[in-house]
């Protein structure tokens, strides 16, 4: 850890939320958070380690993220509605490109039921770490001793 593994996970953190913040996916706050994630860890894990846990806790985030979603569009019974939603995201991204998506992406979201991604980043963020000192009993990085 230290300062260059800090700068390498805030850097990693804004690499990989930055797409989705571009066609307007997400707000600049789960950017920064992740972004805050990624600095913290690198500071107190070692490099590699520290990459790792930043790019393996945010596809913990995605996936819980995907939960809370298909649990949302359920309760709500908008299944069609957010398949609809879908498509023209694609489509407006295969078709016109980024800029003209992250327009549309706006434009949309009066009607959209957004899902606050802050939630599920920090549960990726929380889950992981839990389950890599846990259950895969990794040593803490500021414990010393045994």
């Amino acid at each position: 850890g230290g300062l260059g593994g800090s700068l390498a996970g805030t850097a990693l953190g804004f690499l990989l939320l930055f797409p989705v913040y571009a066609i307007g996916g997400m707000g600049a706050g789960d950017v920064k958070m992740q972004m805050a994630f990624g600095s913290w860890v690198g500071a107190i894990y070692p490099f590699a380690q520290a990459l790792w846990i930043v790019l393996l806790s945010f596809c913990w985030g995605g996936m819980i993220g995907g939960v809370l979603a298909a649990g949302m569009i359920f309760l709500r019974g908008k299944f069609s509605a957010n398949l609809q939603n879908t498509r023209e995201i694609i489509h407006d991204l295969m078709s016109q490109g980024v800029e003209s998506a992250a327009e549309k992406a706006t434009q949309r979201k009066p009607r959209m039921h957004l899902l606050p991604y802050g939630i599920p980043l920090c549960l990726g963020i929380l889950g992981y770490l839990g389950y890599y000192h846990l259950v895969l009993k990794a040593p803490l990085p500021f414990i010393t001793g045994k």
